[in-house]
């Protein structure tokens, strides 16, 4: 490759040669200069069969250097930015975690999640659910319009998203067994997240941001960052279980059984 090659070169570069310059030395010192010439060419080429192995060595790797410094790039680019606010914005770190490990939170990170939404929750007026609705509300104005047509609805998702959000708080350590199958059923029909009356994908894209953004109004400001990313794990978490629901009602028969002989006539 163009990088070992240069870093080969930079190396020949810094080899001691004799300098093609060397001064007319009398006869006594020749012998002396002969013995150190042939010492000099010894080495170089001692040098130069290290460099042509290492050479080799570095093309037999290139392809998987090659991998692991695409791997390191994107892993740079995908890093969450601060002004950061919806999921789909926030491709990163938390999505790596949640695709490779599962949801997985340390003990620390438990720890300022608990804190920072106890904090908020004396502090605030508003129940987790009705601030997201507020935040919602004041970033897309046909949600708004929807959700105030739709009083009965909303304040339904709004108790059930503060209730939810509750649960995954003092869940933290097994996210998954503990709201995995109940975030799904929510999404069935007669459920509390049932997508009809506007309470679609793009209202939970909505959701999803008001969510993240909710940590960012923990009252505590140590750690902030921190928070704010492992919040976005939790967030991450329930919506991609809200959307498994959503998926899995698309392929489910519309005939209730799965067999030609419970179907209904055409």
């Amino acid at each position: 490759s163009s990088s070992s090659s240069s870093f080969v070169s930079s190396m020949y570069m810094m080899t001691p040669f004799v300098s093609e310059r060397v001064p007319l030395l009398d006869s006594s010192s020749s012998s002396s200069i002969h013995r150190l010439w042939r010492k000099q060419g010894k080495s170089t080429r001692r040098l130069g069969r290290f460099i042509q192995k290492f050479k080799e060595s570095m093309d037999a790797r290139s392809a998987l250097a090659d991998t692991m410094l695409m791997a390191v790039s994107t892993a740079l680019q995908v890093v969450p930015r601060r002004s950061s606010r919806r999921l789909s914005d926030f491709s990163d770190i938390a999505h790596l975690t949640v695709q490779f490990d599962g949801v997985t939170l340390s003990h620390q990170q438990r720890k300022l999640i608990k804190n920072g939404y106890e904090s908020w929750r004396k502090k605030s007026c508003l129940s987790a659910g009705r601030w997201v609705h507020s935040f919602v509300a004041s970033k897309d104005d046909r949600l708004r319009e929807m959700m105030e047509r739709n009083e009965v609805t909303t304040k339904r998702h709004e108790e059930t998203m503060t209730q939810l959000l509750d649960m995954a708080v003092e869940s933290l350590e097994s996210l998954d067994d503990s709201l995995g199958p109940l975030l799904i059923s929510y999404t069935s029909p007669q459920g509390a997240f049932e997508e009809k009356a506007g309470f679609d994908r793009v209202y939970w894209s909505r959701v999803s941001e008001g969510m993240c953004q909710l940590a960012r109004h923990f009252p505590s400001k140590a750690n902030k960052y921190e928070t704010v990313c492992a919040w976005r794990i939790v967030v991450l978490f329930i919506c991609n279980k809200i959307e498994l629901g959503f998926n899995l009602l698309e392929k489910e028969p519309k005939d209730g059984f799965d067999n030609p002989c419970y179907r209904n006539n055409q």
